[in-house]
């Protein structure tokens, strides 16, 4: 029973984690529009909201935050590679949306 016990608190330790990292993406992407209205610049915020949270907080930690590959890992408590294949998706993800958005002009 303690083993149970032990996963479910780690389980939403790491909810927790994650909600807070997006409530502080969320905040720092409404002062970014805020501060930059540009169609694009809107174009790539809301796109960027649509990605997975585990990208977003990502993208967030890296771009805006400007902390290393090897900080975010350790804040996240994932491994690198796993932080460079999420910012790898991320990007690609983002690339394709908006090439698809610019062929419809």
């Amino acid at each position: 029973m303690n083993i149970v016990t032990r996963k479910a608190i780690d389980s939403i330790r790491e909810q927790n984690k994650y909600r807070k990292l997006n409530l502080e993406i969320e905040a720092n992407l409404v002062e970014e529009k805020q501060i930059n209205t540009s169609p694009l610049h809107n174009l790539v915020l809301k796109e960027i909201k649509g990605l997975p949270n585990n990208q977003q907080i990502v993208l967030e930690l890296f771009y805006v935050q400007g902390y290393k590959l090897r900080q975010i890992a350790s804040i996240l408590n994932i491994a690198i590679g796993t932080v460079k294949s999420r910012l790898f998706m991320a990007r690609e993800k983002l690339k394709t949306i908006l090439k698809e958005r610019q062929d419809n002009y």
